[in-house]
């Protein structure tokens, strides 16, 4: 399979590219010069990742090729197409307009240009950086720098599976049933063929209206011959249909409700009018392994006299007894006052300050898989006068005044800001450690010195004899 690589960078670049704006930049070329809206780029490292997805990868037809009783060359089926090589040149070439005028170090570009409506086949490029710079300058040549071009040809089972389930969702809430089954499933399947959670999302988007579905993640495996397995992660929205006859009527207790969905049926078998939720915990002999325990501590918080309560409604409680699980914070109202009540580790002042100024997710190129998290942070030392910005992530913490930040997960919720969670270390037996290093290599050299020297005193007479 021949694939046209061009001698990249043939003409000066002025213009320097930030570091935390690469990514954007190199779409933005894209775009805008080459009419390419589509590309996705992840930073890894010192890699820098493109995803560029093509509606038609290959010159060929595979269907109408592999429909012939015979193929007079097997290699045409995998010859690119000139509109897919004209892509892959543009994106290469503004690859390395931006590789080599950013002040982020990078040494390696992979392009996937990847096949996303037919075949799910994928042309993967790797290739040096310094490279690039070689043959810029004339010091490689042109055919020796295609050479040093790394070529593989891959299945990309996601893509293959993106867009059928996409449409599958789409069609969800739009079209009846039994259509749905008929048109995404195999001939055999039926209703009762599927999991009845899925079977209850069928079911229940005909008492819907504006279903849409957000795909989060997908992922596929291979189960058998001719098979695979779907993993999918979506995010529904929908409202209840104007005028939809919902069920409606008084709960008796012990009296079974039908819910109208397949056989699934309920009652309520007590009722408790002023209940409270409350959670005990009971202590594991210390040879319990089958059951994971948990640090907790039972707390009771007393108060000498109950006042108001904050409300002004009523006494304030005299006496409270909380159970906190190790990290948990509760909060508390007692005579009068309000109180949060964390049971955590010890917490220790660091000396100075971070602040988050940003958090950035990035994922694996035609996929929402998360590949790497990073955080944008300001530090402030009041007593050095530092204030500056610096990007934590995945191995390259911050280090200051003996301190490591690590960036160790994060957190998002529907509606609220992304939570960034950093780990901080510090290990003050470092300088003994260091020390340690040290003498333990004075001391084998001084073993091999005092060595040599013994074996030159037991060869030479004149020094046996003093």
């Amino acid at each position: 399979m021949g694939i046209l690589c061009l001698a990249l960078l043939l003409a000066g670049c002025h213009q320097t590219y930030q570091d935390e704006k690469v990514a954007q930049e190199l779409a933005a070329i894209c775009k805008t010069e080459y009419g390419i809206n589509n590309i996705q780029v992840k930073l890894s490292g010192k890699t820098i990742g493109v995803f560029l997805p093509l509606k038609k990868l290959f010159s060929t037809n595979f269907k109408e090729a592999l429909s012939l009783t015979k193929l007079q060359n097997v290699e045409s089926l995998l010859q690119p197409s000139q509109e897919a090589l004209d892509q892959v040149e543009d994106v290469l070439f503004s690859t390395s307009r931006v590789v080599l005028s950013t002040d982020k170090q990078i040494n390696f570009y992979v392009l996937y240009a990847t096949d996303v409506d037919a075949t799910g086949l994928q042309l993967v490029l790797m290739g040096n950086v310094n490279d690039i710079k070689r043959v810029r300058l004339w010091d490689i040549a042109r055919s020796e720098y295609r050479k040093r071009v790394l070529h593989d040809l891959r299945l990309n089972r996601t893509i293959i599976w993106s867009k059928p389930v996409a449409q599958l969702f789409q069609a969800i809430g739009k079209k009846p049933v039994d259509q749905i089954l008929s048109e995404y499933f195999t001939a055999s399947i039926d209703s009762e063929s599927i999991s009845s959670l899925f079977h209850s999302v069928l079911t229940e988007s005909e008492h819907k209206s504006n279903v849409a579905y957000e795909l989060l993640d997908i992922r596929s495996q291979n189960a058998q011959a001719g098979e695979a397995l779907v993993y999918v992660k979506a995010k529904e929205t929908y409202q209840i249909k104007a005028g939809e006859k919902l069920m409606e009527g008084d709960l008796k207790l012990g009296h079974e409700i039908q819910t109208g969905w397949m056989d699934f049926k309920f009652k309520v078998d007590e009722y408790y009018p002023h209940a409270q939720m409350r959670k005990d915990f009971a202590v594991l002999p210390t040879s319990s392994q089958s059951i994971e325990a948990i640090p907790v501590i039972l707390v009771e918080l007393s108060s000498p006299s109950p006042l108001p309560s904050p409300s002004g409604r009523g006494q304030g409680e005299g006496k409270k007894t909380i159970w906190l699980e190790q990290g948990e914070i509760s909060h508390v109202a007692l005579g009068g006052s309000d109180y949060h009540v964390l049971y955590g580790l010890k917490t220790k002042p660091l000396g100075f300050q971070i602040e988050l100024r940003d958090f950035v997710i990035e994922t694996d190129p035609g996929t929402n898989k998360p590949a790497s998290f990073k955080s944008l942070i300001r530090l402030k030392d009041p007593s050095t006068g530092i204030d500056r910005e610096q990007m934590i992530q995945m191995n390259e913490p911050l280090k200051y005044r003996g301190f490591k930040v690590y960036q160790s997960a994060y957190q998002q919720n529907p509606g609220e800001a992304d939570i960034s969670i950093f780990t901080v270390a510090r290990d003050p037996g470092n300088g003994l450690k260091y020390a340690g290093a040290l003498i333990m290599i004075a001391g084998i050299g001084m073993l091999f010195y005092v060595k040599s020297l013994s074996t030159l005193k037991s060869s030479d007479p004149k020094l046996r004899s003093k």
